[in-house]
């Protein structure tokens, strides 16, 4: 099981589901989610969107459920992720270049 270390805490791909669904947030987000953050694996369009803060692209990558659940993705984003992995298409794109390739 892969995890990731943040502020001294293990976080798994359990967690983030968790964590997730508390905010409403379909589950099968969780993945990708873990992957962009622990693994630095470019998210897709919707959830790039998202942590770019980009809401026309969000709106137009979005499936109904995420959708309709907009604010809790940015509620999400703003408690629950380190700041420099979102906020604009700049972080994500620095986020992304970390990735460690084996």
């Amino acid at each position: 099981m892969s995890a990731l270390a943040v502020n001294g805490v293990t976080i798994t791909e359990e967690h983030i589901a968790e964590r997730m669904e508390q905010y409403g947030l379909p589950e099968y987000m969780a993945g990708g989610m873990f992957r962009y953050l622990a693994h630095h694996i470019g998210p897709g369009r919707f959830m790039q969107a998202v942590l770019s803060n980009d809401l026309c692209g969000a709106v137009g990558g979005a499936d109904t459920n995420n959708g309709a659940r907009l604010k809790e993705w940015v509620q999400f984003c703003y408690q629950e992720l380190p700041t420099n992995c979102w906020g604009s298409h700049e972080a994500v794109q620095d986020w992304i270049k970390k990735r460690v390739v084996d």
